[in-house]
């Protein structure tokens, strides 16, 4: 059975993380009128059918896979590229692109598992006067 435009609307919006009455709402402009229960339960239908749901986990999946394709890199390849970097670092010290691929590719190997954060902290800390010092700061970190 194919779904109509708004039904497979409704299955993207759920697939890309909505919650089913956001994306009832998102699928069906005309419900925006509507009061929140009967939105919730008419989202909760449509959600339930079975050609939405199998056309959902579909989404799904495919949002997956191409999530795992773009971290499909291996440790070797990361560390190729890192020694590549190094490598022209030695020539070009204040080229910020190259520190910021470096920091990109870090941060790709901390998803992949290669890499661990360590904090290291002596003394006091109040995790509340942190929190207000980086509101106070327009919630910027702090500059060294």
């Amino acid at each position: 059975m194919n779904l109509t435009a708004k039904q497979e609307k409704f299955c993207q919006l759920v697939a890309k993380g909505s919650n089913y009455s956001d994306a009832y709402r998102g699928a069906y402009p005309t419900s925006l009128k509507w009061a929140d229960n009967t939105v919730n339960n008419k989202a909760s239908e449509l959600a339930n059918d079975g050609y939405t749901r199998g056309r959902i986990k579909e989404l799904k999946a495919k949002i997956e896979a191409k999530v795992i394709e773009g971290f499909a890199k291996t440790k070797d390849d990361l560390l190729k590229e890192l020694e590549n970097i190094k490598e022209k670092a030695n020539y070009i010290e204040a080229d910020k692109g190259l520190k910021e691929k470096r920091e990109c590719i870090k941060e790709q190997g901390k998803l992949l598992g290669y890499y661990e954060d360590t904090v290291n902290m002596k003394g006091q800390f109040s995790i509340l006067e942190g929190l207000r010092k980086f509101k106070e700061r327009g919630n910027k970190p702090e500059e060294d």
